[in-house]
């Protein structure tokens, strides 16, 4: 600990700085009456404590002690410096036992604040199911969550947590896979009853299809373990970074959409949309959360990315907002 107090000699504008190590070997020598018991007492060696005392000396202008014969015998000007560094000291040190409980408690507790960064694909419905369990069981923790459009959004590396399905090279964070999501094909009963069922893959090329900005390009897809089909060139009837958006243009009967199984989960059971190909399935995608590299972890991030876990076990119960039945219009 090395605490520095500048004191600027009167005359010559020089400036001679005093630290704690000087201001302790003082107080020690002034405590324990000799440069002998210090050391006894606090185990740092006389020539040390000399050598501090002598810098103080320097720095006030003042003589502190008289040397004898004897133990040193302080001045006048040292018992007052004295007195006053010795209140010093005890603010000083029930400051730092406060400093360091409230450091204890913001890293080993769970209070404080909880930044998270999100790709937009995943924030509405997985982040925002595990964020409203996380300040339920959490009052005490403020969290603030960004969301970003892709992995190439910039991000600074004083995040607390980041989801993503790519994890970045160029943040010093650590990265944990959470699990992986399972894309297949789904329309509303209307589209089906009005354009067909594609039988097989090769079959959408007939069709619309709705996918995210990323599956722009070629499409494959497999049944089981079998090997992929890659689709070709399709008719991309429109895409987007928000599963929102083509989950809701699916359900308004526009087309095919490439979606994440529990995403719809509650649309299929309602009846607004429907799987296509349902023995078929597209590559799945990657969940990961990344957070910083630190020996100590912070009990509220443990805590948020426990639940992070365990909600993508049961990753279905995350989307519970529906669009609207598959008898919408418009």
């Amino acid at each position: 600990m090395n605490f520095l107090l500048d004191l600027q000699a009167a005359g010559d504008g020089a400036t001679n700085v005093i630290d704690l190590k000087m201001v302790e070997a003082f107080a020690l020598v002034m405590r324990h009456g000799s440069l002998t018991s210090a050391e006894n007492a606090s185990g740092v060696p006389k020539a040390t404590l000399r050598r501090h005392l002598m810098r103080l000396e320097s720095a006030l202008g003042v003589q502190l002690f008289v040397r004898t014969a004897g133990k040193p015998v302080p001045t006048e000007a040292a018992r007052d410096f004295y007195a006053n560094c010795t209140r010093l000291l005890g603010e000083l040190q029930a400051g730092l036992e406060q400093a360091s409980l409230a450091a204890r408690e913001l890293g080993g507790g769970e209070r404080g604040h909880l930044s998270i960064v999100a790709t937009s694909h995943l924030s509405t419905s997985y982040v925002n199911h595990v964020l409203r369990r996380y300040v339920q069981t959490h009052p005490e923790v403020v969290c603030h969550v960004d969301l970003v459009s892709d992995s190439s959004a910039a991000i600074g590396n004083d995040i607390d947590c980041y989801v993503c399905s790519v994890p970045r090279t160029d943040l010093e964070l650590a990265a944990r896979l959470l699990g992986r999501l399972t894309y297949r094909l789904y329309a509303s009963q209307e589209y089906v009853g009005t354009h067909g069922a594609p039988a097989t893959p090769s079959d959408l090329a007939r069709h619309k299809l709705l996918v995210q900005d990323e599956q722009r390009g070629e499409i494959a897809l497999r049944t089981g373990d079998g090997a992929w089909q890659s689709l070709g060139q399709l008719n991309i009837a429109a895409s987007s970074n928000d599963l929102w958006v083509i989950k809701t243009m699916a359900a308004r009967h526009h087309g095919i959409a490439l979606l994440p199984e529990f995403f719809v989960h509650g649309e299929v059971a309602a009846g607004s949309l429907q799987p296509i190909l349902p023995h078929w399935e597209a590559p799945s995608l990657p969940v990961y959360c990344m957070y910083p590299r630190q020996r100590f972890m912070n009990r509220k991030l443990r805590a948020f990315i426990d639940m992070m876990v365990d909600s993508f076990g049961k990753i279905e119960s995350c989307s519970y907002y529906l669009v609207g039945s598959a008898s919408s219009a418009g």
